[in-house]
């Protein structure tokens, strides 16, 4: 399956020029959005895996994939013995007894609340070996998974995308399987409309190119497309109930299908990745530290830290920042807890 027509980057910079001037405005045109607080009190644990990603229900149910399975009760982590998963990458959830985890080998487990069941593999025709990246949906009924397929026999790694209806994966087995080589590395949604961030492999004379695509009409769409010599940062994550792109070093929020810039990353390096509720309620990261931005002003919150945080969990009154500390051989957890304090 082929891809429409790329958005040229000419056209990409004038939609973002053209909403530069528009006013910041609540997407569905209701009361303004109330600023997020930074009065936080902070703890730092250590554990001893590298976290590959992270999923919660609530500050006192938190699962990380690492290999295996690991789960935080609210006071402490424990590794998951009884877990028949030993491949896991990637995590999403809904609840807690509706669980998702990717593994590197093609497979989706999910958790029922008692026990973790393989539920579908990821096999294709021919030999290949499959691994899922990336698992997230907005319900059990429209979640999907992104993945690559690597081919000996063409030595090129293509990518595929899965859709889970509440009841069963795709009935032709994948959504969308590329004929071109492409690593999806991860997938987002805003109105259930899958958004992915891909990248294509360079060769010798031509550099890495980083990709956004959207997947509509059972047809995928390049919305943003850069080499690596263009820029080293094309990002992608949710903001609340939208979907934030930071491209150089501007965010962007996506608004009814538009592009409206956010925030000017300017002033930050270029490992910068954001987080947040919402977009008065953003988390910045950068390689060292830790910024909040509540539509008007950015406040330092975390500093000195050994290496960007990698992921992160927004609860309502909680937060959880993951850093792989190398040095140390661990991961560091910082989480910070709302207080009474101004």
């Amino acid at each position: 399956m082929t891809t429409r027509d790329y958005i040229p980057i000419c056209l990409f910079v004038y939609l973002l020029v053209t909403f530069t001037g528009c006013g910041l405005l609540d997407s569905d045109g209701s009361e303004p959005i109330i600023p997020g607080p930074t009065n936080y009190e902070w703890k730092v644990e250590t554990n001893p895996y590298y976290f590959r990603d992270i999923w919660g229900s609530s500050p006192n149910d938190i699962w990380g994939v690492a290999g295996g399975l690991h789960h935080y009760d609210g006071d402490s982590w424990s590794t998951y013995e009884n877990s028949k998963v030993y491949s896991a990458e990637t995590i999403h959830g809904f609840s807690h007894d509706d669980v998702w985890v990717g593994g590197n080998d093609g497979k989706i487990y999910h958790y029922d609340g008692e026990s973790w069941e393989l539920n579908y593999q990821f096999k294709n025709q021919g030999e290949g070996s499959s691994r899922i990246t990336d698992i997230w949906g907005n319900s059990s009924e429209n979640l999907y998974a992104v993945g690559t397929l690597h081919m000996p026999d063409e030595n090129k790694t293509h990518s595929f995308l899965l859709k889970y209806d509440g009841q069963r994966w795709n009935i032709w087995n994948e959504l969308l399987t590329t004929d071109y080589e492409v690593q999806f590395q991860r997938i987002r949604l805003k109105n259930g409309t899958p958004f992915i961030r891909a990248v294509k492999p360079g060769t010798s004379t031509s550099p890495d190119t980083l990709m956004i695509y959207q997947y509509l009409n059972e047809t995928l769409q390049v919305y943003a497309s850069k080499t690596r010599d263009q820029t080293n940062r094309l990002w992608l994550n949710n903001i609340g109930n939208t979907i934030g792109l930071i491209i150089d070093d501007q965010l962007i929020v996506l608004d009814n299908n538009q592009f409206r810039p956010l925030l000017s990353l300017h002033d930050f390096d270029t490992q910068a990745v954001i987080y947040g509720r919402h977009e008065k309620d953003l988390f910045i990261s950068t390689w060292d530290q830790v910024f909040h931005y509540n539509g008007e002003e950015k406040t330092l919150l975390l500093d000195d830290l050994p290496r960007i945080v990698y992921r992160a969990q927004i609860f309502p009154e909680d937060v959880f920042f993951f850093i792989s500390n190398y040095s140390d051989s661990n991961t560091l957890i910082y989480h910070g807890t709302l207080t009474d304090n101004e």
